[in-house]
């Protein structure tokens, strides 16, 4: 599998603009204030002007240049879990990703519609950036029945968490839960790897 990284002044703009939108989200979905990372200085309520005089005054290419060849030579060391994956039909799996490198929002976060993968290069999670990266793809192995089976975002979260023990064991720890998830390691168990069965049965 191929990563394509891109880094820049006008990724981190849009970056910073589309977390700033998504702060409601994050609170509606019990992460703590502040979970979205911005710049020194902008909050909810700046301008993208401001915006973009923040981001250039903190950027520094070297950063993310290092990030990048860390995350090439990482990848290289990937055990062999996606490729088991491409053996259950259910997985939804492309053969390149893109992955934007950032300083802002979340951890991490993925565009299932075009294969993208965004992650905060000072994330400090157990896996680190590759582990990160390696979450959001499998996100998007499943996204199409996330949609299709109206499954809540923390039994989401859950089920990734499931995937990646099972794939990819040690690579990420998983996530503090933060609403009833009970039914979805049940499900999980009875009906793996059909993950077409197991959305429908957390699903709304």
């Amino acid at each position: 599998m191929k990563l394509t990284i891109s880094y820049g002044v006008e990724q981190e703009v849009r970056r910073v603009l589309e977390a700033i939108k998504r702060i409601p989200w994050y609170l509606e979905q019990g992460y703590p204030a502040g979970f979205a990372k911005l710049p020194e200085g902008i909050h909810k309520d700046s301008n993208e002007d401001e915006v973009i005089h923040a981001v250039k005054r903190e950027y520094v290419e070297t950063d993310y240049a290092e990030c990048a060849a860390a995350l090439q030579r990482e990848w290289q060391a990937i055990p062999d879990g996606f490729e088991k994956m491409r053996n259950e039909p259910s997985f939804h799996l492309g053969n390149e990703y893109s992955v934007v490198l950032t300083k802002y929002g979340s951890g991490g976060s993925y565009n299932a519609n075009i294969n993208e993968v965004i992650v905060r290069i000072t994330i400090k999670l157990q896996g680190g950036i590759t582990g990160t990266v390696v979450h959001e793809i499998v996100h998007m192995t499943i996204q199409y029945l996330i949609d299709q089976y109206q499954v809540r975002h923390w039994r989401k979260e859950r089920l990734v968490g499931l995937l990646l023990e099972r794939y990819f064991p040690g690579l990420t720890k998983m996530q503090i839960m933060r609403e009833d998830i009970s039914m979805v390691d049940p499900a999980f168990e009875k009906f793996f790897p059909n993950m077409e069965a197991v959305a429908k049965a957390i699903g709304e």
